[in-house]
C-alpha cells in the first residue's frame, strides 16, 4: 500500500500548478510534443495512481571502484529503473551515465532484497540503458508503456518502497536545440515521470548545471521512441571494437527485445558517438 498522502495540501498544490501553469519552463522543441492537460485532481486517483508506479518503478544501486591508485574501496550510485512495455516487448530502462563502468548494478526491493541486473544495451549517445535481471529472481513488475505527448503535469514517486516514499507532481518541456528537456524536478540516475494514466514520460538524467537544487535535466519520450525504432537513414555508428555498424543498428531494434522480463543472456552492446 502507498504510503499516506496528505489530500487536502496535494490536491491544492496540484490545482495551483494546474490553473496557474507554475513551473513551465523551456521552449517548445522544432518538432515539439502535442501538450495537454490531463492532471489528476482528485486523492483518490492519486492514491490509485501511486499504487500503480510502485509496480514499475524500483530504487537501483550501481558499484563503481575508484581508478587506481587510489583505494578500491566501492562507492554506490543511487538511480531508478523502470519496468517498460514497448511494441510487445519489456525491459527495464534508465539513464545510462551513471552506470558506465559500473562492477555491480542491482534492483532493491521493498523488503531490501538486491536482485542482480545486467546491462542489456547501453547507448552512451542518448544516455539510455536497457537491463534485464541476471537470474529468474521472481520480480513483480508491472511494466507502462510510453508516452505520446507531454502533458502539463507529470507524476514521480520519489524513493519508493522507502519511509521516505512521496507521490510529487513536476513539469517537464523540450527546450529548443536541446537534447534534454527542462524539469521542474531536481532529480537523476534515471528517475522516471509519467503522465496522469501512467505512461513513461520522461527519464531524469542529470540536475540542472545551473540550478542543481530544484531544477533537473530529462530525456524525453520521444528520444526513447527514436532509439526503439531507429530510422533507415540514421547516421552510422561504430561498436566497441570500432566496426562501423549498419545503417540505424546502433538503436535498439525490436529483434533484441525479449517479449518479456527475462534473465540476460550476458550479451551487451555499446554504442557511442
Amino acid at each position: 500500500m502507498a504510503a499516506p498522502i496528505k489530500s487536502t495540501l496535494l490536491l491544492a498544490v496540484v490545482l495551483f500548478t494546474f490553473v496557474t501553469g507554475a513551473g513551465t519552463i523551456g521552449a517548445q522543441d522544432a518538432v515539439a510534443p502535442r501538450v495537454t492537460s490531463d492532471a489528476i485532481v482528485t486523492s483518490s486517483d492519486l492514491e490509485a495512481l501511486e499504487d500503480r508506479l510502485l509496480g514499475a518503478v524500483y530504487r537501483a544501486e550501481a558499484q563503481h571502484l575508484p581508478p587506481e591508485p587510489y583505494q578500491q574501496t566501492p562507492l554506490i550510485y543511487d538511480g531508478a529503473v523502470v519496468a517498460v512495455e514497448h511494441g510487445g516487448h519489456s525491459f527495464l530502462l534508465t539513464t545510462a551515465a551513471w552506470l558506465v563502468n559500473s562492477t555491480d548494478i542491482v534492483l532493491v526491493t521493498d523488503k531490501d532484497r538486491r536482485i542482480a541486473l545486467e546491462i542489456t544495451e547501453l547507448d552512451e549517445r542518448n544516455n539510455l540503458a536497457f537491463l534485464q535481471p541476471r537470474s529468474a529472481d521472481d520480480i513483480d513488475l508491472d511494466p507502462v508503456p510510453l508516452a505520446d505527448h507531454t502533458p502539463d503535469l507529470v507524476y514521480a514517486v520519489l524513493s519508493p518502497r522507502t519511509p521516505y516514499q512521496q507521490l510529487v507532481t513536476a513539469n517537464v518541456q523540450p527546450v529548443e536545440g536541446d537534447f534534454y528537456w527542462a524539469s521542474t524536478l531536481a532529480a537523476s540516475n534515471g528517475y522516471p515521470v509519467f503522465d496522469g494514466a501512467g505512461r513513461l514520460v520522461a527519464l531524469h538524467a542529470q540536475r540542472s548545471p545551473t540550478q542543481p537544487a530544484t531544477r533537473g535535466q530529462a530525456i524525453g519520450w520521444p528520444a526513447m521512441v527514436a532509439v526503439l525504432e531507429p530510422s533507415e537513414d540514421t547516421a552510422r555508428a561504430r561498436t566497441p571494437d570500432g566496426d562501423a555498424a549498419v545503417p540505424g543498428e546502433h538503436g535498439l531494434r525490436p529483434s533484441n527485445l525479449p517479449s518479456t522480463l527475462r534473465p540476460s543472456s550476458g550479451s551487451v552492446r555499446v554504442t557511442r558517438t
